[in-house]
């Protein structure tokens, strides 16, 4: 299923990023959350991506020590 527009876009992409951080899948998760990034339309979505992908990096690093 094709997404409408690009609100959409970001709103399925961050749906599964989502998912993928409850499952604590934080590399899936903050790749998934970077491209929701990009596709946000307006500033408060950008941000919010942009936060919870630098979260999910950060429970990387830790998981992986």
């Amino acid at each position: 299923m094709k997404p409408k527009n690009k609100r959409s876009a970001y709103h399925l992409v961050a749906e599964e990023a989502r998912a993928e951080e409850r499952l604590r899948n934080y590399r899936q998760a903050y790749g998934l959350w970077t491209t929701a990034s990009s596709l946000a339309v307006d500033e408060t979505n950008r941000v919010w991506a942009d936060a919870r992908s630098e979260y999910c990096r950060q429970r990387m690093s830790l998981v992986s020590k």
